[in-house]
């Protein structure tokens, strides 16, 4: 059994030129031995200026590579596809003649985009049957205004993308699974990570290192918004290095502005009494005109001017009939889920006819009535003032339509939870009472 003194003795031969023929071939002849030392490679950092862009992320994946150890025909198009760079990786040479070969040439399957063993179940619409992906190493999944994703890792890790969403799977090895998000939302339930191991999501402006959590990642506006639900998410801004740790009920902006911890809503006063709907669904038209979506956890909502099959609309309805006092203020709170742009405007009519939430579609909505409110929703958790509306509806329900402003350019897009979702999530109509 090599020491952990004698496998540095080992590194340090190779480094500098001196390992003998002998040691080459006991590294050939012993898988174990091989491993460990090209984790000590890569522990050391020395490898970082011999290896650029795919080199790199090739090491990243022998490890788990060299215990599958049973083909050698793709070694050779290791040495071709890092041919350019021969000069800066000579130490392929011989390693890629020896009994490594095997676990290199599925590094390069990896690489060059084959299996990962991650599934993704892409659904569009819910009268069409999801579409099962095996997700490639390095090819963007990209989903449309209609569709929703789920990705399954073989670890028992979950993970849900919303609408017009994409990622990539940059990689998995015993470092952990690691996730690029390039627009959009993903949510994740991630299993526990064993000692050395992360589950990692990068976008432009930050770099998320989970153990094992529950957690949201959206690419805003203004940068990445990480909201945690269960344990604690390591946020690295990728600008200047700055960290906070996320922990649960938590949320961080992370861009050029401020980078500081807020709760993932702001309280309500504790006097207040919070309802949540007793009905909502968002409607869709062109082809999913019939389509009912009263039970989905979240939503998008759509410009007027966008694609016939991309209209959406959202419907919500309050239950007052057990209020009997007048609110001093009313306020409706959402929590955002996407954003597209900033400015937006947004508008909430009263709807006067019945609907029911598990049968409303597009097709055969209620005609919106008079606009009771407007918005732009920003940063800062915009709240809706209803307070006229709440009191002349005392004793009743509250039903609204919440749309986008018809003069929005077409891929104007703004999401919200709907009431399927966790509570703490949900649509809330906030009744301040009265001081006595």
């Amino acid at each position: 059994m090599t020491g952990p003194d004698d496998l540095a003795l080992l590194v340090d031969r190779y480094l500098d030129g001196d390992l003998p023929k002998e040691e080459r071939n006991r590294l050939a002849q012993d898988p174990e031995l091989a491993r460990r030392f090209m984790s000590e490679l890569r522990f050391q950092g020395r490898v970082g200026g011999l290896l650029r862009q795919d080199g790199r992320e090739l090491l990243g994946h022998v490890e788990d590579a060299l215990a599958l150890g049973t083909s050698t025909g793709l070694a050779d198009r290791v040495l071709a596809r890092l041919q350019p760079r021969r000069h800066q990786i000579h130490w392929w040479r011989w390693l890629a003649g020896s009994a490594l070969a095997a676990g290199l040439a599925a590094a390069v399957m990896i690489n060059l985009g084959g299996s990962s063993g991650v599934i993704a179940a892409v659904a569009d619409g819910v009268n069409v049957p999801s579409e099962r992906v095996n997700l490639k190493f390095g090819a963007l999944l990209t989903l449309g205004v209609n569709q929703e994703a789920q990705v399954a890792f073989t670890d028992g890790t979950r993970m849900d993308l919303g609408a017009t969403s994409a990622m990539r799977l940059s990689g998995i090895d015993q470092a952990g699974a690691r996730i690029s998000l390039e627009n959009g939302s993903l949510s994740a339930e991630v299993s526990k990570q064993p000692t050395g191991s992360h589950f990692q999501v990068a976008t432009k402006e930050a770099l998320l290192t989970v153990l094992g959590t529950k957690f949201t990642a959206t690419k805003m506006p203004w940068g990445t918004r990480v909201e945690v639900s269960e344990g604690v998410v390591r946020t690295r801004r990728q600008t200047d290095g700055q960290e906070v740790e996320v922990g649960a009920g938590s949320r961080v902006d992370v861009g050029p502005g401020r980078f500081a911890l807020q709760p993932i809503r702001p309280p309500a006063p504790s006097d207040a009494l919070i309802l949540e709907p007793l009905a909502d669904s968002v409607v869709v038209g062109g082809k999913y005109g019939d389509e009912n979506r009263g039970l989905r956890s979240s939503h998008v909502v759509t410009s007027p001017r966008t694609k016939a099959d991309e209209l959406r609309d959202y419907y919500l309805t309050f239950d007052l009939t057990q209020v009997t006092q007048a609110p001093t203020r009313a306020e409706l709170r959402l929590h955002l889920t996407l954003l597209r742009r900033d400015g937006l405007k947004l508008h909430l009519a009263r709807i006067h006819q019945p609907w029911a939430e598990t049968s409303i579609t597009w097709n055969n909505r209620p005609p919106r009535g008079d606009l009771v409110a407007d918005w732009t929703p920003d940063q800062g958790d915009t709240v809706i003032d209803l307070t006229t509306v709440v009191k002349a509806g005392l004793g009743g329900h509250v039903s609204l339509c919440l749309f986008i402003d018809e003069r929005e350019k077409p891929d104007a897009i703004v999401g919200f939870h709907t009431r399927e979702a966790s509570p703490l999530l949900r649509p809330h109509l906030v009744l301040i009472p009265a001081k006595d």
